[in-house]
């Protein structure tokens, strides 16, 4: 069996070259470093513990799948409509290790992504999964449903081991969900549809709004709610 082909758009994820990565920690640091210092958090220790993890996160995953990583949001935006390319997507939400975006603008630009993603999810057969995977939704837990009316799941971004296991079991189970290739429709929204006529029933029998929506929200709905993952601890360089 071939193996799952992974966009990964991060700009933290580690380059080949030295140089490259030293560029990136430097427009991160320019970006961020007074709101880590005043974190209380040294900034060049902070980033250095950040590249280690990715550095074993570019590991694990290269180990389960074919990883295609994007490291700028422009390379980001252009993959994801070459949709022969991946079978899934995995979209970080903030981007402040990429010099070609304005300075101050790069906080959450992710969500552009997952728009762009979920219109072409909306316009074309062979369903892409997308995760969105960051530190953010630690501080800012309304941000998962913005998520997911774009149509991606949020994974927190957790840096320890557990957090390359929970990155890489979503991507597999949601792949097996919507195999590769696939256009068969997410058997989820095929339940909702079926009890959609029941749903409706119920909710004219009792005739309670609450109830009504309380129903219609998990019985009527195309696009159901994802599983939640486990709770992500606290950031360092926040993504």
């Amino acid at each position: 069996m071939d193996r799952i082909r992974v966009l990964f758009a991060d700009d933290q994820f580690p380059y080949d070259e030295a140089e490259r990565n030293t560029s990136v920690k430097e427009t991160i640091l320019t970006e961020i470093g007074d709101k880590l210092r005043a974190e209380n958090l040294e900034p060049e220790s902070a980033f250095s513990e950040d590249f280690k993890w990715f550095q074993g996160l570019s590991q694990h995953l290269r180990e389960r799948f074919e990883v295609l990583p994007m490291r700028t949001f422009a390379e980001a935006q252009a993959a994801l409509y070459k949709r022969d390319k991946f079978d899934v997507a995995v979209i970080d939400l903030s981007w402040f290790g990429d010099a070609q975006l304005f300075s101050g603008k790069r906080h959450n630009v992710g969500l552009e992504l997952l728009e762009n993603l979920k219109e072409e999810n909306d316009k074309y057969k062979g369903y892409k999964p997308v995760l969105a995977f960051s530190q953010n939704f630690a501080k800012d837990p309304k941000l998962m449903s913005l998520v997911m009316d774009r149509g991606a799941l949020p994974v927190p971004k957790t840096y320890s081991e557990t957090g390359y296991q929970a990155l890489s079991s979503a991507i597999s189970y949601l792949a097996r969900v919507r195999p590769p290739g696939s256009t068969a429709e997410d058997p989820a929204v095929a339940a909702a549809r079926i009890t959609r006529t029941g749903a409706i029933i119920i909710a004219l029998i009792t005739g309670v709004l609450g109830l009504l929506g309380g129903i219609s929200t998990a019985l009527i709905s195309s696009n159901p709610l994802p599983y939640s993952l486990e709770a992500p601890q606290e950031a360092v360089v926040q993504e």
